[in-house]
């Protein structure tokens, strides 16, 4: 009985260590900024997509940038408030990608410096879609 006692306070030491290191670090590498999601994983190639970034700290900067594959850079982007920071996707001439769909990690910094650059989204696609019309044929094929 002692032996299991002491066996579930360890393990739930280590969790709760594992947890301390996991936080220390992300606010080491961005100033106490953690991004948790994006509201969309997708955008059309003309730029009319608004994607909302979620997470925790973002007053601690004065503005953000989102980043697609280091390539393109939103030209409206703000922090809306210390959890959200909205930015339109940029327009990407679909002659400048091999092929479509375009997927193209999306990442966040602040500042204007790239040493902030945090992930947000892997795997975030471009296409002759909008994220309203992909929205719509999801929802019609779920009925």
């Amino acid at each position: 009985m002692a032996l299991r006692a002491s066996l579930s306070s360890l393990a739930g030491l280590a969790v709760l260590l594992a947890l301390v290191a996991s936080v220390c670090v992300a606010e080491q590498l961005h100033a106490g900024v953690l991004v948790t999601s994006s509201d969309v994983q997708w955008a059309h190639l003309s730029g009319v997509d608004t994607v909302t970034i979620k997470g925790v700290g973002f007053r601690t900067y004065g503005t953000a940038t989102c980043d697609w594959d280091g390539r393109w850079q939103s030209t409206v982007a703000y922090i809306a408030d210390d959890n959200t920071i909205v930015c339109e996707s940029p327009v990407i001439d679909k002659n400048s990608v091999p092929s479509l769909p375009l997927v193209a990690p999306l990442s966040v910094y602040f500042d204007g410096d790239l040493d902030t650059l945090t992930s947000v989204a892997p795997t975030f696609t471009f296409g002759t879609l909008s994220s309203t019309r992909i929205r719509e044929r999801e929802r019609e094929r779920a009925k």
